[in-house]
């Protein structure tokens, strides 16, 4: 094909390549030739049109502004409404002070609530062996410190299984619930008799862990809260220690069976699992005492009713 027989592109007047594109709006704008008649490019009209269009233009710019103008004075009539709202009825928001409970707990904290992925639920577990007297420590040989027995619930676990689970793995015993004399404020239950002693959890902790550079839990690990129930077990007279019970890393996990003193002396530097351990001991003690005067009772009503029916007999 020769180059005459190639069609050339039409030039625009500026000598562009780009060719001029007639305005559909007006179609008697010429595309060879003269200038383009892009509407836009018109210029305004003059006399009366002309005002007509700017006072149109004006209105138009004024219409966003009044809409503005009348979004902050609604917005300021309602703060100044919510003002004197909060000062007629301060009471409904103030923020409540922190409850002091009983000498043995925290202050309370705000009410709170947690997606599942930022908290967390564990177990321990303070063992005594009722017949020494004593309690089960843990050492750990790594980083050289003392602890009680807990870690964290798996899926699809109750708290109970967790506790007693992880006081096998880490101590090598294995133990039961010790029932206690404690002030819980479970409710009994309707189909159960009434029972001075139960095996509730004596203390919740939680501690919360910040957000984590590698997660552990999955993408979007901001930290959390971790609660742990911590319950009293104890273990039998002839309890022997297992080896080898733990995880993987826990293998250089020690229990030890000590007087309570000398377990309180190590646990000095984590206050804590400290007063979970002397909690555990006073109600251990209060429940003693709480036997022995029950036993009394129940020796007495023996010694009543023999005297009773000796009466009658005579």
């Amino acid at each position: 094909m020769s180059d005459t027989s190639i069609t050339s592109e039409p030039q625009t007047p500026n000598g562009s390549d780009r060719p001029t594109r007639p305005s559909s709006r007006n179609p008697s704008t010429k595309s060879e030739g003269g200038p383009s008649q892009d509407r836009r490019a018109l210029p305004l009209a003059t006399g009366s049109n002309t005002s007509s269009a700017s006072g149109s233009s004006s209105i138009a710019q004024s219409q966003p502004q009044q809409r503005s103008h009348d979004r902050q004075t609604i917005r300021t009539s309602n703060d100044s409404s919510n003002l004197a709202f909060r000062q007629r009825f301060p009471l409904l928001f103030r923020q409540p002070r922190p409850i002091h409970f009983s000498q043995h707990s925290s202050p309370s904290i705000p009410n709170s609530h947690f997606y599942c992925n930022d908290f967390l639920l564990g177990a321990g577990m303070v063992l005594i062996q009722p017949s020494t007297d004593k309690v089960v420590l843990v050492y750990e040989s790594l980083r050289e410190h003392w602890f009680l027995p807990k870690g964290r619930k798996d899926v699809g676990e109750t708290l109970e299984h967790a506790a007693l689970r992880e006081a096998y793995e880490e101590t090598g015993y294995r133990a039961e619930f010790l029932p206690l004399y404690s002030p819980t404020n479970q409710p009994s239950s309707p189909d159960a008799s009434y029972s001075y002693f139960n095996t509730e959890p004596i203390y919740v902790s939680s501690l919360t862990w910040k957000a984590r550079r590698v997660p552990r839990n999955g993408p979007g690990d901001l930290g959390g809260e971790y609660f742990t129930f911590w319950y009293v077990g104890q273990i039998a007279d002839d309890a022997v220690r297992e080896e080898n019970t733990g995880m993987p890393d826990e293998q250089h996990y020690v229990s030890h069976l000590l007087d309570w003193k000398d377990a309180l002396a190590l646990l000095a530097d984590y206050p804590l699992e400290r007063k979970v351990m002397s909690m555990a001991r006073r109600l251990w003690y209060q429940t003693l005492h709480i036997e022995r005067q029950l036993a009394e009772q129940e020796s007495q009503r023996v010694v009543d009713d023999q005297s009773d029916s000796a009466a009658q007999t005579d």
